[in-house]
């Protein structure tokens, strides 16, 4: 389970608080069934692109509504060594 897995399942479930959905309602949307929908809310399994685009038009948000306060991973970059 990724940071990115679980951020995009906090902002899919707060989305479907918001609309007063329940779980298996947008399940039903999603094609999937309310155990797989459970484990994307829980940031056990990733989302497809199918499945963003689906939970998007469901929700009535755009796909980037899923990683907007996406927290920045700590920086890669590797200072230069002595010589």
């Amino acid at each position: 389970m990724s940071q990115l897995d679980q951020h995009i399942g906090n902002r899919l479930k707060a989305r479907r608080l918001h609309q007063g959905l329940a779980p298996d309602d947008l399940a039903l949307s999603l094609g999937i069934d309310i155990a797989s929908y459970n484990d994307l809310e829980a940031g056990v399994t990733r989302a497809t692109p199918d499945q963003l685009h689906r939970a998007s038009l469901a929700l009535s948000v755009s796909i980037a509504y899923f990683f907007e306060e996406l927290p920045q991973p700590p920086s890669t970059t590797t200072k230069p060594r002595p010589s």
